[in-house]
């Protein structure tokens, strides 16, 4: 493409969703070496990717307000309030996932995916999507997936230094982090199952557990629970997102369910175990950690699950199934055979 044309990309939900998105991101600019390129995301994230766009030559914004006018948008994630904007807007390209009835209306072309049937990855979806907007531009669409690295951030990584001697972690001092906490977008482990993961895991990882929180009160509350169990585990202060990202960097390990604290760590590189609910929108198949550098792992249960968007409860007999998954036996061994997916 020779013409230089403004083109935006949306990916307005959390940090696991746009971690995922990176790929697409850099398939437009790739294939658009042209174009100035806005990336619509949430403002507590964009300290976090803005400096491997900044490579890019992409813009990261927060919101449409004095922004435009756009010959083409990317909807990777379907917030009303975006594209009602944009086709009030009369952005001429407008491309996006047909999953709601309110999408036909409001987009220009699109592809109807069903995430929801976790077919492929949450990146291999976005992937299709950007494929289509190339195409829809009549722009090339070739792309090779090639690991992603988030670059090292001086600054967070002088706060991480920072939260680890708080907990007198030096520097060269071996450790590995488990991050218990998650959003509640899918199920997650009991404290008690923690602790026996987290045990099995000291077997295999050299150096101190350090414990992560996260920002949603549950997550304080899980880990309270957790160290209810074994006080002697450290657990590091409260650290900004991107300090967390360069926190993993330095680990052997990371350990956290289905999350996007995961994603973060395996986008700096750091070698990961995921717990995941075998519930069939909330699988591995789909929300694995995909895209980046690190070596990644995933523990779920085999057995058949019949909930589809959600945890059928008590009325399934194999619940609760992921605490039974940690009590009935892990494998042997656990971390070992790390493979990037």
């Amino acid at each position: 493409m020779k013409k230089a044309r403004p083109l935006l990309i949306t990916r307005t939900d959390r940090l696991g969703d746009v971690l995922m998105s990176l790929h697409s991101v850099r398939r437009v600019r790739q294939n658009c070496p042209e174009a100035t390129i806005d990336l619509l995301i949430r403002e507590e994230l964009g300290a976090t990717v803005a400096p491997l766009l900044g490579q890019w030559n992409v813009q990261v914004c927060f919101s449409l307000e004095g922004r435009g006018p756009y010959d083409g948008a990317l909807c990777l994630f379907e917030e009303p309030s975006v594209l009602n904007l944009l086709k009030k807007a009369n952005v001429p390209v407008r491309v996006g996932n047909f999953s709601k009835f309110s999408s036909f209306l409001k987009l220009t072309h699109g592809i109807r995916q069903n995430r929801g049937q976790g077919s492929m990855s949450e990146g291999e979806y976005n992937l299709a999507l950007a494929r289509l907007f190339l195409n829809t531009l009549g722009a090339p669409s070739e792309y090779s997936v090639e690991p992603l690295t988030l670059p090292l951030n001086a600054n967070a990584a002088n706060e991480a230094r920072s939260a680890l001697e708080h907990i007198s972690i030096h520097e060269g001092e071996p450790f590995w982090v488990a991050h218990p906490g998650m959003g509640g977008s899918a199920l997650n482990l009991g404290a008690e199952a923690y602790v026996e993961l987290l045990a099995r895991c000291a077997l295999e990882v050299t150096g101190q557990l350090v414990l992560t929180l996260g920002p949603a009160a549950a997550d304080l509350e899980l880990v309270e629970s957790v160290l209810n169990l074994k006080p002697e585990w450290r657990v590091l202060p409260r650290v900004s997102l991107p300090a967390l990202g360069e926190i993993f960097r330095l680990a052997e390990c990371v350990v956290a369910p289905s999350t996007g604290p995961l994603h973060l760590a395996h986008y700096v590189g750091a070698s990961t175990l995921g717990v995941y609910s075998p519930v069939r929108s909330h699988q591995p198949a789909r929300w694995a950690p995909w895209g980046g550098a690190g070596k990644s792992k995933v523990l779920v249960p085999k057995k058949p699950c019949p909930g589809r968007r959600a945890c059928a409860g008590s009325k399934c007999p194999s619940f609760y199934c992921l605490d039974r998954m940690v009590s009935s036996g892990l494998p042997s061994p656990l971390l070992g055979g790390l493979n990037a997916l």
